[in-house]
């Protein structure tokens, strides 16, 4: 007779949680595009960027965008004050853009600049 052996595993104070951050004016969202586009879609940067503009121009005024192409998707933005971040997040997190779902977490000026 065969057994069956359950793994379960109970998440722990060190574990990774998805917070959304303390709200600033900075947001970095995740998924936004599959790196494994890039090779056969060299401007994704640049069809991201025009894509997150358009709706983020609904939020409040964006001062900055970056797309990453050498992550998992991310776009980090950054607009004029924190209620046009909160707005966008609003809009943004949770929502599905090319098939894949959006997560938009505030982050630091500081990590804005330097992470």
């Amino acid at each position: 007779m065969s057994q069956l052996v359950f793994r379960i595993q109970i998440p722990t104070a060190t574990a990774s949680v998805d917070t959304i951050g303390v709200p600033r004016e900075c947001l970095l969202l995740r998924n936004m595009f599959d790196p494994k586009e890039i090779e056969a879609k060299p401007d994704i940067d640049i069809m991201s960027k025009e894509d997150v503009q358009e709706e983020c121009s609904k939020c409040g005024k964006l001062k900055h965008i970056f797309v990453d192409k050498n992550t998992a998707g991310f776009v980090y933005l950054r607009f004029e004050n924190t209620q046009a971040a909160i707005r966008a997040r609003q809009v943004l997190h949770g929502r599905w853009f090319a098939g894949k779902k959006i997560t938009a977490t505030f982050i630091a000026i500081t990590c804005y600049h330097g992470c």
